[in-house]
């Protein structure tokens, strides 16, 4: 029995970078040329990447005109943004692709940080370092959650980070640390779980430390 494959997307090269698109939009492009050399639709004159990543069409030689190739597969208007799902400039597949506000795009991003998850910084204050997580809320105000630096407790103020996107409704396009965390029973357990606790434990723990650090202190000056 053969079956047949139906093709999901078809690649090309820009640049030496493998670009992602749907088999009608690459017809498009290459006026129905799947094969090597292509040609361009009239109109077209090539297509580059800019800034080294967002491939681009170009159309005409004297005067060129830019669009940005996820633009032209969604068809874009002047005012609206194509956000890439995956993050990948160069997959724009339309099942990667959407529309997105300003803010929504801006979400979809994941930023270095010391901490080695999203949205939680490492911060110093008086000698001593905090793993401080945070979330900018589309009101402007800002949700945070601060605990000492240690391995666990920056996994705390991950999940912390993840719970403040969740009850903000904004998981669609902010990317979570732990994605199990958009899917149920985990969703729940995460918006019910009160994470404020973990903070009264380091606090006993820094005091209880402490207590032990003076203790000995203590001992070592009485036998000297």
């Amino acid at each position: 029995m053969i079956t047949t494959r139906k093709i999901d997307y078809l690649m090309f090269k820009v640049n030496g970078r493998i670009v992602k698109v749907d088999p009608d939009i690459y017809l498009r492009i290459f006026n129905n040329h799947l094969e090597v050399p292509r040609k361009y639709t009239p109109g077209i004159t090539t297509l580059i990447l800019c800034n080294g990543r967002y491939p681009t069409l170009v159309y005409g030689k004297k005067h060129c005109r830019r669009v940005l190739l996820s633009r032209f597969v969604m068809d874009a208007g002047p005012d609206q943004l194509v956000d890439h799902e995956n993050r990948n400039p160069l997959d724009n597949r339309r099942c990667n692709l959407r529309i997105a506000t300003h803010r929504q795009n801006n979400l979809n991003k994941i930023r270095k940080n010391s901490s080695g998850f999203i949205g939680v910084s490492i911060k110093r204050q008086d000698g001593r370092y905090a793993c401080v997580a945070k979330f900018h809320l589309a009101n402007g105000k800002e949700a945070t959650f601060r605990l000492p630096d240690c391995p666990e407790n920056r996994v705390i103020a991950a999940f912390a980070r993840d719970k403040f996107v969740l009850q903000a409704g904004e998981d669609d396009y902010a990317p979570l640390n732990f994605p199990c965390f958009k899917y149920e029973p985990f969703r729940t357990f995460l918006l019910n779980e009160d994470l404020r606790k973990y903070k009264k434990r380091s606090k006993e723990a820094g005091t209880q430390r402490s207590k032990e650090t003076l203790l000995a202190t203590g001992t070592q000056r009485t036998q000297n």
